[in-house]
């Protein structure tokens, strides 16, 4: 059985979150939330590229990320929890139609809740 990341695709991985962080950190944009989301959503992108599938346990990482931020943000609950099951139901609507897939679904609700 083949792995998915060998060395030297680790190492391009690593320096992928390196960048993007540090990019972040620059600009001032970088929270704790968006360090901890990057090596995710870089991982994401590089199977779905590869498999055209999100695994489900990346995006329950992201959920589980999403969850801790809005319970540590007390203020923009609402919000957050709005978007997640807003931005959901319109995909899952386009979603019926064969425009966007499942994992691309919960991909998308679950940054919702992060912002």
């Amino acid at each position: 059985m083949p792995t998915l990341i060998n060395g030297k695709k680790l190492v391009v991985f690593l320096l992928c979150c390196i960048t993007i962080i540090l990019a972040l950190h620059y600009l001032g944009k970088l929270t704790i939330t968006i360090a901890l989301m990057i090596p995710v959503l870089v991982a994401m992108a590089y199977i779905d590229l590869r498999s055209h599938e999100i695994p489900n346990e990346l995006n329950g990482v992201l959920f589980t990320i999403g969850t801790l931020n809005v319970i540590g943000d007390l203020q923009s609950i609402r919000c957050n929890i709005a978007g997640f099951f807003m931005i959901g139901s319109i995909l899952l609507l386009l979603g019926c139609f064969g425009g966007i897939g499942g994992g691309d679904i919960k991909l998308m609700a679950n940054i919702a809740l992060n912002y």
